[in-house]
C-alpha cells in the first residue's frame, strides 16, 4: 500500500518551485564566478612582479622591441644586457652595434618595463595587454 502526502498538484507546484529556485541561484552565482576568474591588471602586475624579484637576477639579457611610430633607431630590435643590476649594453640585435641608450631610456631594465605597465595602470589607459613569463614573470608583451 502507498500513502501519499498531499495531492499530484501540490507536488507538481513543489518540484516547480524547487527547479525556479535552483535556476535563480544559478543565476545569481555565474556571473559572480565569470568576475572572480580573471585578475585584474594590477593585480597581474604584482603577482608577475613577485615573481621577476624573488629570482633575484641580477645579471641578464634580454631582446626588445618597440613598436610605434618613431625613427628606425627606435624600432629595430636590440638587445639589453644587464650586469650586477646596471644596463652595461645596448646593440642592435641583427649587428650588434651599439645604439643611442636615450631612445631606451624607459626600458633600461626588467624593473623599468614593469614601471611601464604601473604607469599605464596608473593613467588608465583604454587598452593594456601585457603577457608575462610563466615561470619567471616578467613581462614579454607590453600592448
Amino acid at each position: 500500500m502507498v500513502t501519499l502526502l498531499g495531492d499530484w498538484n501540490s507536488m507538481r507546484l513543489h518540484s516547480r518551485l524547487y527547479r525556479y529556485c535552483w535556476l535563480g541561484l544559478l543565476v545569481m552565482i555565474l556571473p559572480l564566478s565569470a568576475c572572480a576568474s580573471d585578475p585584474s591588471p594590477e593585480q597581474q602586475l604584482e603577482q608577475n612582479q613577485k615573481r621577476w624579484e624573488t629570482q633575484k637576477l641580477d645579471n641578464y639579457r634580454y631582446r626588445l622591441q618597440v613598436a610605434c611610430y618613431c625613427i628606425g633607431e627606435v624600432t629595430q630590435p636590440v638587445v639589453v644586457e644587464i650586469r650586477n643590476g646596471e644596463t652595461t649594453s645596448i646593440v642592435a640585435a641583427d649587428s650588434g652595434k651599439p645604439v643611442n641608450r636615450e631612445f631606451f631610456d624607459n626600458y633600461y631594465s626588467v624593473s623599468k618595463l614593469f614601471d611601464v605597465v604601473q604607469k599605464a595602470i596608473d593613467q588608465d589607459y583604454y587598452k593594456l595587454d601585457v603577457t608575462y613569463d610563466a615561470t619567471l614573470g616578467y613581462p614579454t608583451k607590453i600592448d
